[in-house]
């Protein structure tokens, strides 16, 4: 089974997952545990990049947060992932039970050691449906052309599959890799390496997604919210936030504040109906909410 977990202000149980591999505002460790791939998401740094924390939290199976300094910050990261509705493991550096009084979250402890086995006890079940790749990086190689590295989130890759970029471009998967071995399919939750024929690298993004179906960028959606408590905060025609879903990331303004909400993206980006994405404000706690998206056009 594959994993995905988000590692926040844990940098040692980062490295004890796996090993590092690509960076690109999040920082990707690659380990194995018996039978389980798991891939750990840390951001690069919190501060200069604050969306890379829900960009890890939003794909992830669970979260991970340091303990070793309860300050502003670790609040922060623990409304990010009450929101984001995950699984939550602490560390044993502190005591975090006063930040968590009143918090409804599923939270437990772990060391570095433990960290593999609680993972692989989550559970989880296999890919249905069509293809879908999230890509998050993408360059050329010689001798290969170009590769787009992401995780798949749907279905199933295999080698040979054509598949179609959100510009409409179809393109053929000539190879696979994961974790730096050549593969011929990859499932649900694989960090995955394709190369692709009929696409240069500036002819895609990160954020894109290589789907069975194109699924072309939308500019605006309408989405069902779930606010945090912090600071309460009405949710008002022609505010604007932060928008992060699926490795992209733009502004975006509310055209409607009904049920569902209706949003506008200042950059269109490609989302499917039921793909989750949050909110983010200047001001702390910057995750001001979580969304699924009910239609997109």
């Amino acid at each position: 089974m594959n994993y995905i977990v988000s590692v926040l202000l844990a940098d040692e149980i980062a490295q004890h997952i796996g090993k590092k591999g690509s960076e690109n505002g999040l920082a990707y460790y690659n380990g194995t545990y018996k039978d389980n791939r798991v891939v750990a998401l840390s951001p690069s740094s919190i501060e200069e990049k604050f969306y890379a924390v829900p960009e890890s939290m939003l794909l992830a199976d669970a979260v991970v947060i340091g303990t070793s300094s309860i300050g502003k910050l670790f609040g922060e990261l623990l409304v990010a992932a009450s929101l984001a509705g995950k699984k939550v493991l602490l560390t044993h550096d502190g005591d975090a039970s006063a930040m968590l009084k009143g918090v409804n979250m599923d939270v437990d402890y772990s060391d570095k050691f433990e960290i593999m086995e609680k993972v692989a006890a989550l559970g989880k079940e296999g890919g249905q449906g069509p293809c879908r790749v999230d890509v998050d990086k993408i360059f050329p190689v010689t001798g290969v052309g170009t590769v787009a590295l992401g995780f798949v989130t749907k279905g199933k890759v295999a080698v040979h599959d054509k598949l179609v970029l959100p510009s409409g471009a179809e393109v053929t998967v000539k190879s696979i890799q994961s974790n730096d071995v050549d593969v011929e399919s990859a499932d649900i939750g694989t960090r995955v390496g394709l190369a692709l024929k009929g696409v240069k690298p500036e002819g895609i993004r990160k954020g894109d997604l290589l789907c069975a179906m194109r699924v072309p960028p939308a500019s605006t959606i309408t989405a069902r919210l779930a606010k945090t408590d912090i600071e309460r905060e009405e949710l008002s025609e022609g505010n604007a936030y932060g928008f992060v879903a699926n490795f992209s990331y733009t502004n975006a303004t509310v055209v409607s504040a009904g049920e569902p909400a209706s949003l506008r993206m200042e950059r269109p980006i490609p989302m499917q109906e039921g793909d989750a994405f949050m909110l983010l404000r200047k001001r702390e706690p910057r995750v001001f909410a979580r969304g699924v998206v009910q239609s997109a056009k």
